[in-house]
């Protein structure tokens, strides 16, 4: 509802152009709660949680449009870390990702963004129980996520964004005989800091 009240706002506001060519870092609250089944020849499965989920991100986005219109075509490309935290172990994984969505100036300062977001990479769990030998799994991590947000810019090249956002997430993890998958899906909250390599405007010619 909101990222449809900001695009009504878009349409209404006189024609502004945001150059979009940015250089980005951001931290990200992940998922806490997670699925899991384990199988090391005795399978089981159940719900846990993570006592903390985050990670970084660190990438390109760009802007694609008319030359003076509001709208874009929003394009990027990112590597996100992450890393999640149990009791007695440790998820982390390292995860390209790419996204293609929409982008819209609310003025001189404002944009807003939209966009699917999807990345596979890979993922390692440490376990060290108190009461048997410490496990180690590792496979492929795949992240699926839909992320919508709000850009300030500061000046002619820095600025910086909230987002907000649904994220999914399966892991395929393998050691020592044992197959464990993870699942998980929920809320996905970042801040961003930019730096737009050309803030000029695009060219009419």
């Amino acid at each position: 509802m909101v990222l449809v009240l900001l695009s009504a706002l878009a349409c209404l506001l006189p024609a502004s152009e945001q150059p979009l060519y940015d250089l980005r870092a951001a931290v990200e609250l992940r998922p806490t709660a997670v699925d899991y089944r384990w199988d090391d020849g005795a399978g089981r499965s159940g719900e846990d949680r993570f006592t903390r989920a985050w990670g970084v991100a660190v990438g390109w986005r760009g802007g694609f449009g008319r030359p003076g219109g509001t709208h874009q075509l929003l394009a990027g490309a990112e590597l996100a870390a992450a890393q999640d935290d149990l009791a007695d172990g440790r998820r982390q994984a390292l995860v390209p990702r790419l996204e293609l969505g929409w982008a819209a100036a609310l003025g001189e300062r404002w944009l807003v963004g939209a966009a699917p977001v999807a990345g596979l990479g890979l993922a390692r769990l440490r376990l060290a129980p108190p009461a048997s030998a410490p496990l180690e799994l590792r496979g492929p991590a795949l992240e699926l996520g839909l992320r919508a947000g709000l850009r300030l810019r500061l000046d002619r090249h820095w600025s910086l964004g909230a987002e907000g956002g649904w994220l999914w997430g399966r892991d395929r993890l393998v050691g020592d005989g044992t197959v464990l998958e993870l699942r998980r899906s929920g809320p996905w909250l970042g801040l961003a800091l930019a730096w737009t390599v050309d803030p000029r405007p695009r060219s009419f010619e």
